[in-house]
């Protein structure tokens, strides 16, 4: 990655941090019902997924309710598209080749792990994906088998998030119309993207830990717990900030 481009990068995500951090308290107060922007199968089939991690680790129905909790955060279409999840065959096979590096990191905090270690997983060893882009898809994936370590990561808010200041998110069409500005990166830029966004994760939760626990969801409600986890937190928290930043339109977790 080039050197002035990637500078830039920890600068625009540095400031978008410090910004959230600045107005954490009026971003946290938006969080608290944001279930319902989603809700469904998005909702359901995540909270499902993180139930049998305390019911049966990695078992048949937890890599089932991981799967299905897929398609409905929208990693799966119909149709001619690369946005595909891999067939359950090997969606299991990437799992069971995996077991025993998700074993070892399923009690750990983050205080306990190395960022490269854990982007190496994420990058590297993991693929869900019909595409040759894995860190959206294996974050997902993680995030219902290590929440304490991971957030979910997509393209339209985190990456969002991460990579642009927050001038740059809405673009001009040429007929004039307002819109989200287009995200790209190259697959080869994923492992340094991770790193980056993970170690802002971990720093911004450690710092804010006691605010954050008062934020989790107190009660198990299915279909409408969406504030799980630290990490779940800090993804909601980034969305709100993305769209308070935007325009007011619907889009995927």
């Amino acid at each position: 990655m080039d050197n002035c481009k990637y500078e830039q990068i920890k600068a625009n995500f540095s400031n978008n941090l410090n910004d959230l951090e600045s107005n954490l308290n009026i971003y946290l107060n938006q969080i608290k019902n944001i279930a319902g922007d989603f809700g469904g199968p998005s909702v359901y089939f995540h909270n499902r997924s993180l139930q049998e991690i305390n019911i049966d680790f990695l078992g048949l129905t937890h890599i089932e309710m991981i799967y299905a909790v897929l398609p409905s955060w929208g990693m799966h279409r119909m149709g001619d598209t690369s946005t595909k999840i891999i067939n359950f065959d090997k969606f299991l096979e990437q799992i069971e080749n995996n077991r025993e590096i998700l074993n070892e990191l399923k009690n750990k905090e983050i205080n306990e792990i190395n960022i490269e270690y854990l982007s190496d997983i994420l990058v590297n060893k993991l693929s869900f994906s019909a595409s040759n882009s894995h860190l959206v898809s294996s974050s997902k994936v993680l995030h219902h088998i290590v929440p304490n370590l991971i957030s979910p990561i997509d393209k339209q808010y985190s990456i969002r998030f991460l990579i642009q200041s927050k001038n740059k998110f809405l673009s001009k069409t040429k007929n004039g119309k307002i819109k989200y500005s287009v995200v790209t990166y190259k697959n080869e830029e994923e492992f340094n993207y991770s790193n980056l966004f993970l170690t802002g994760m971990h720093d911004f939760i450690k710092r804010n830990k006691s605010i954050l626990n008062n934020h989790l969801d107190k009660e198990v409600n299915l279909n409408k717990n969406f504030n799980s986890h630290l990490t779940k937190i800090f993804d909601n928290l980034i969305m709100i900030y993305v769209k308070n930043n935007g325009i007011k339109e619907e889009y995927g977790v």
